[in-house]
């Protein structure tokens, strides 16, 4: 994750996602280390809310602008990614002061910000492709300027070209694979949208070739603001209350905009920004058409099809650039829209002044309350914290001629370790794909990695399929810690702090040893290359007896058994079960053929099972590790007890001897 390897043969690489972001993260670390990489985002969300500032003061008043940007402050999406990796704040301050400077340039005639607004847009394609709809918005807007008798300045347009230009360099020859996504999309249209297209087109060199007339003009000035207020009400409208998945249309697209006012501006929200949009389309669409098109742009892309997510409340990012200022900046205008204007001198007039002053205050102080209470629990939550400290520990076991394979994602959360190790400490690091591997083909990777590197570790929690008779490890050390996780439910709201634990083992290949002899494994230590499909370690700290809980199918590799292996014993208990659950029964298998099956206690006690001559021959003829397969009947102590726990519980294993 990350990367895209662009060339296997030569090692080439390129960064997953465009690099201005990145960059800045760079800058960070030279100027403070890992601290100063941490806090870049941090201050590209304090230019974001400046910038909204900024740009809200001059389209609708600085009252209004700072209420929305004080409401943009304390938001807890704002807040969360000012902490956390992202590049979508960096858009957020790059957009808002490109539409600023467009403006000062086109609207306000100050030549100095037409290669300003230009260098802006250009750089801002550079940390998101989605940029690009606010380049579209500029576009339409510099078409419609002609109304206004204002043309696009040279300056702006040249400087543009040149980093648009760059831009197709990059995203064509350097990150091509990201740019795969996009090109997609434009080669997945549907002829509707193409038709519309077409037509939009046609509409723009119609309404160019109708600018010439003063009564063409006349018409635009009078009909465009009325008529985007129209599109862009009854789409709302149509979106909140009448748009529901049907056909190809996936729910969380259906419902985006239900989503977006329900976990971030709230429904009275949503609707205070919808009749502050109206009145600002109506009143102030020719000083500000780039910063009011942006917004609709990002809106209907998003809103129409695109990932307001459902899956992680923290993970939906992508209306942060534009929408979410635009709603906060339009609440705080409508909350403020009746006293804009100097304070009036007739008695009468100042009392409905002070009334809707009142109003407005109360309204933007119960929302701004709302939004800093959803941020509280954040403030003194740290992502991950303490795992520096632990991944600083691990490092130092490596050399720089020293290479770590580190179980896929799929078998546990250690791959997360994977990636500062490699990034960040510089280790020799490779994630594997699966949780099972081929093992000829494993077997090759390794004899080649012995040749390049000194020493060959494996990571890992349990779960990975490496062993054979060709393949063996020795441990080295183990390891289990927590650190805190904000929870994440799907299609809910996060309620506060979990605990992400880690609990792996290290292990270093070494050459097989020929001898055979008993097979004996103490599960819940050092036990990670053996085991597939279970729980975490865990021990009983009375007796220090050492465990993991079964699954409905759980596997333990066997390696090294004898052909005169006659008994496979096994040290289980079923947990003790509570009352209405029903008793513990297993089966226990080797390839696939049933030894036996027994009822547990919730004592540990050793349960034996014969096996065949003819299973015990297998077992050595093949070159790779044989399975005992455990199936139990499970049980939930969330659904049962009501409890935090939601694992479906088999029974603990504790010890497997097979001889």
């Amino acid at each position: 994750m990350g990367y895209f390897v662009t060339d296997p043969d030569t090692g080439r690489i390129v960064g997953q996602f465009p690099h201005l972001y990145p960059i800045w993260i760079a800058i960070g670390y030279g100027i403070d280390g890992l601290t100063g990489a941490r806090q870049t985002i941090g201050a590209w969300g304090i230019l974001g809310v400046l910038a909204l500032y900024f740009v809200g003061a001059r389209l609708v008043g600085s009252v209004p602008a700072f209420t929305g940007a004080a409401l943009l402050a304390v938001h807890v999406t704002q807040v969360w990614f000012s902490r956390y990796p992202n590049s979508e704040l960096v858009l957020q301050a790059m957009l808002l002061a490109a539409l600023l400077a467009f403006a000062r340039a086109h609207i306000d005639d100050i030549r100095f910000f037409g290669p300003v607004a230009a260098t802006l847009f250009g750089l801002s394609v550079f940390t998101r492709f989605s940029a690009v709809l606010g380049l579209m918005a500029v576009a339409v807007a510099l078409l419609i300027g002609i109304i206004d008798d204002r043309r696009p300045r040279a300056s702006f347009i040249v400087v543009l070209t040149v980093w648009l230009a760059a831009a197709g360099l990059y995203f064509g020859l350097i990150i091509t694979p990201y740019a795969e996504q996009p090109i997609g999309f434009v080669r997945n249209l549907q002829p509707q949208h193409i038709a519309l297209l077409v037509i939009g087109a046609l509409a723009a060199g119609g309404f160019y070739a109708g600018a010439r007339y003063d009564a063409f003009k006349k018409l635009v000035r009078r009909w465009l603001p009325a008529t985007l207020v129209c599109l862009v009400v009854a789409s709302a409208i149509y979106a909140y209350f009448f748009r529901f998945s049907a056909g190809r249309l996936a729910e969380h697209d259906a419902a985006a905009l239900r989503t977006y006012a329900a976990y971030y501006v709230s429904p009275y929200g949503l609707a205070a920004a919808l009749l502050e949009f109206v009145l600002v389309v109506r009143q102030s669409f020719w000083r500000g058409p780039a910063l009011i098109l942006t917004t609709v742009a990002f809106a209907f892309f998003f809103f129409y099809k695109v990932r307001i997510v459902p899956e992680h409340f923290w993970m939906a990012r992508r209306f942060l650039p534009v929408i979410l200022p635009a709603s906060l900046l339009l609440i705080g205008a409508v909350a403020f829209s009746g006293v804009r204007r100097p304070w009036p001198s007739v008695p009468r007039q100042r009392v409905a002044y002070g009334v809707r002053f009142a109003i407005g205050l109360a309204f933007v102080l119960l929302l701004g309350r709302q939004f800093a209470i959803a941020s509280g629990p954040i403030l003194d939550h740290v992502e991950y914290a303490g795992i520096i400290p632990r991944l600083e520990v691990l490092e130092n076991r490596f050399e720089d001629h020293d290479l770590l394979l580190v179980e896929s994602r799929a078998a546990s959360d250690v791959h997360v370790l994977a990636l500062p190790l490699a990034y960040i400490y510089a280790r020799n690091v490779l994630v594997l794909s699966d949780a099972s591997q081929d093992k000829l083909v494993f077997l090759e990777f390794l004899t080649w990695a012995r040749t390049q590197y000194e020493d060959v570790y494996f990571l890992g929690g349990g779960g990975t399929d490496l062993l054979s008779n060709d393949v063996a490890v020795t441990p080295v050390d183990s390891d289990r810690f927590q650190i805190p996780e904000y929870e994440s439910p799907y299609n809910g709201y996060p309620r506060g702090v979990r605990f992400k634990e880690f609990d792996f083992g290290l292990y270093r290949f070494v050459p097989p040893v020929e001898a055979r002899g008993p097979f004996i494994l103490d599960v819940g230590i050092m036990d990670d290359l053996h085991v597939r499909r279970f729980h975490a370690k865990e021990q009983i700290q009375s007796s220090g007896v050492t465990f993991r809980w079964s699954r409905d199918r759980s596997f333990i590799s066997i390696a090294g058994a004898s052909a005169d292996s006659r008994t496979a014993t096994l040290w289980l208990s079923d947990g003790g079960r509570p009352p209405g659950v029903a008793r513990a029964r297993i089966q226990m298998f080797i390839n696939e053929t049933l030894l036996g099956e027994a009822s547990l206690t919730s004592e540990f006690l050793p349960y034996s099972f014969d096996i065949p001559v003819e299973i015990a021959a297998d077992m050595t003829r093949t070159g790779n590790t044989t399975p005992l397969l455990i199936t139990a009947n499970t049980w939930n102590p969330g659904q049962v007890l009501g409890t935090p726990d939601d694992r479906e519980l088999g029974v603990m294993v504790d010890r497997v001897v097979v001889e």
